[in-house]
């Protein structure tokens, strides 16, 4: 009779920690969506954050940090509601106003 009341209690101690396991990969998946959401807003979204602090950058904006290389190596990451500004155009446009 205790082996298969310690069996049982075994048995009720895997169910619970199968449960768990379970209940973790759930956690983890929600995350990792969370956070391809988040990257997405940063880096490849409409309208992504890094190319826009970019932009302001290029315009002038000082700055003492810079983002790492790999953050901004891809071109891709040019929405397209934001427009590059040529620096051509202003150069131009500087010139008239002279």
């Amino acid at each position: 009779m205790e082996i298969a009341r310690r069996g049982g209690a075994l048995y009720d101690k895997f169910v619970g920690f199968y449960e768990q396991l379970a209940n973790l990969g759930n956690c983890i998946r929600k995350t990792q969506e969370c956070y391809d959401d988040s990257l997405s807003k940063l880096k490849t979204g409409r309208g992504n954050l890094i190319r826009q602090v970019e932009m302001i950058k290029e315009l002038g904006a000082r700055s003492s940090k810079s983002l790492p290389y790999d953050a901004i190596e891809d071109e891709d990451n040019l929405s397209p509601e934001v427009e590059p500004l040529s620096l051509e155009a202003t150069t131009e446009e500087e010139d008239d106003e002279s």
